[in-house]
């Protein structure tokens, strides 16, 4: 966001620096008023050609802001192709002074990914796009506010085919910005090819620290390869018996949570054995508590068996913590039977009951 300060006695003139979201001297209701129109414009009946030229307005405003809202629209409306050059003029002007004209990048982000969505192969865009840094003053310091371009850079490559993507997302995948390897990795489980497979196993052995990230690339190793996936992650999930790998010791606690919230999200039936594996070896309460999160998160008829089971056998700890598992469930009318009648004879599983099911 740019730098706004609300002058004295009037509290809806707004000053910045230029273009940093508003523009010099612009009022507050002035912009508000301006993106209002161009919302407006992704609504209702409107004809071609006004729209069309509305667009082109839109996309040359000097604020990031209704820039980013024109280029949603031509999302919205499917013009991209024809609005292909006007896209192109837009984020190459918000390269310009970029930190005060386009801070965040919130305008050159839109109007990538408003041509990848019309599959517009502009492939020197995209490319600077992936490559893309942009220092932004901080309290202390600076930071790089263009990570969410980057991914949408690469998404746009990956869209248009282009050959050498492999290395912008191991690029990437090695950023030094968190989001950017969320994104990585992210880009690599939707598009669904096993060919991302060992880029991403290996920036798990390489020792990835942060547990979102983690959590992601997981989840996208079992996305493009369901069978070998499950064997690799899995293997973090047991720990000792999986060893040390690369950087990330088999035995941590944070990576074992993120390996059994990947399984269950992954919806694998298969990875029921896994979760089971480990829960039966397992002491820690919090582990033990997300391993059978993890189970009722396969949604299929074992995992559901094994938590009731549990319900119905184990000690008062365990069982309880079986319903809060099954409780995420507590719309699903099935879900609710299943889980009153393992308990019946329970009386000291009443009060969760009453708190997750009721």
């Amino acid at each position: 966001m740019g730098d706004i300060r609300v002058a004295c006695g009037d509290a809806d003139w707004v000053a910045v620096e230029w273009g940093g979201g508003y523009g010099e001297g612009m009022k507050r209701n002035d912009l508000e008023s301006e993106l209002a129109e161009i919302s407006a414009l992704g609504q209702g009946q409107v004809e071609a050609d006004a729209l069309l030229n509305a667009l082109k307005g839109g996309l040359k405003h000097r604020s990031n802001f209704v820039v980013a809202k024109a280029a949603e629209v031509v999302v919205k409306r499917g013009v991209s192709e024809k609005l292909s050059d006007e896209l192109v003029k837009a984020y190459e002007r918000f390269c310009k002074h970029a930190v005060k004209s386009d801070p965040g990048c919130k305008a050159k982000i839109a109007v990538v990914d408003a041509l990848r969505e019309g599959a517009v192969w502009v492939e020197s865009l995209y490319l600077d796009a992936a490559r893309r840094r942009q220092m932004e003053p901080v309290w202390g310091g600076r930071v790089d506010t263009a990570g969410g371009l980057r991914c949408a850079g690469v998404n746009g490559l990956m869209a248009v085919g282009y050959g050498d993507v492999m290395n912008e997302l191991a690029m990437l995948l090695g950023d030094e910005e968190r989001e950017v390897r969320v994104g990585a990795a992210r880009l690599l489980g939707d598009w669904g090819d096993a060919v991302g497979e060992p880029l991403l196993r290996l920036r798990v052995l390489c020792g990835e620290e942060d547990g979102e990230v983690l959590s992601e690339l997981f989840g996208s190793i079992l996305a493009v390869n369901s069978a070998s996936g499950l064997d690799f992650v899995g293997r973090y999930l047991i720990g000792g018996e999986g060893g040390k790998q690369g950087g990330n010791e088999g035995g941590d606690d944070e990576v074992r949570r993120c390996a059994a919230l990947a399984i269950g999200q992954s919806r694998n039936g298969k990875g029921l054995e896994w979760l089971v594996r480990s829960f039966e070896k397992e002491l820690d309460a919090g582990l033990r508590e997300t391993i059978l999160m993890a189970m009722a998160m396969l949604r299929n008829e074992d995992g559901y068996g094994y938590l009731c089971d549990l319900i119905k056998d184990a000690d008062e700890r365990t069982a309880e913590l079986a319903v809060r598992a099954m409780g995420i469930y507590y719309y699903d009318e099935k879900v609710r039977e299943m889980v009153i009648t393992a308990a019946e004879g329970r009386e000291e599983l009443d009060e969760v009951l009453r708190e997750v099911i009721a």
